[in-house]
Order: structure tokens, then C-alpha cells, then sequence
């Protein structure tokens, strides 16, 4: 998810969604690099300012209005090992290429 907030600190007065960074915690280390932080996740949303849109792996979220942001993370501590990260992350990776294929196959249906 694109950020288009100010990252310094809470407006929850003003805005009418809110992103939280999350801070991922595994196997006892926070992992700090990559995509894992800060991985901005929407959490705060104002009721009818935002819309999904279907999808096999998690509802995206398309927002429509400004966005702001929360000062403090949000710390996630996974403890259940990397068996499960391996299987899940398999999961998920078929069910976006699926996805993306679905998403191709009607761009192309519509070229026609």
C-alpha cells in the first residue's frame, strides 16, 4: 500500500483513515529490513470512506480520502516458526498468481 500521509504522528481528529506502521517480531528478532518495516497496514477507518475490492488474498482497500498516521508501531511477535512462514507464504503466492492471471485474463477479454 502507497502511503499518502504525514508519517509524524497521529491526526486522528482530522482524518478520516489512519495507517500503523507494524513492527514484525520472529523467532525473538525484529526484522528490520525489506518490505518487513515499516510495513504500513490501514487500521483506523472512518465508516463510508472507503471501499474494497474483492480479491482471493485479503480485500484491498481503496481509500477515498487523505490519510494520516500513527506515531507509534504497532509490534506483531509471530511464534510459530518457519515451517508455518514457509506454508503460508506458499499459500499466498498461489492464490496471487491466481489472481493475477484472473486480472490478465480480463484485460484481455476486454481488448477483444
Amino acid at each position: 500500500m502507497e502511503h499518502g500521509g504525514d508519517r509524524s504522528g497521529s491526526r486522528l481528529p482530522f482524518d478520516p483513515l489512519h495507517s500503523i506502521a507494524r513492527q514484525h517480531h520472529f523467532a525473538g528478532k525484529w526484522i528490520r529490513h525489506r518490505s518487513w518495516y515499516p510495513s504500513w497496514i490501514l487500521h483506523l477507518l472512518r465508516k463510508g470512506c472507503d471501499r474494497y475490492e474483492s480479491r482471493i488474498v485479503n480485500d484491498h482497500i481503496v481509500l477515498d480520502g487523505p490519510t494520516g498516521c500513527l506515531k507509534n508501531p504497532m509490534v506483531h511477535y509471530n511464534y510459530r516458526g518457519i515451517e508455518w512462514y514457509f506454508d503460508r507464504h506458499n499459500a499466498y503466492s498461489s492464490m496471487e498468481a491466481i489472481e493475477a492471471y484472473r486480472i490478465l485474463s480480463q484485460r484481455n477479454e476486454n481488448k477483444k
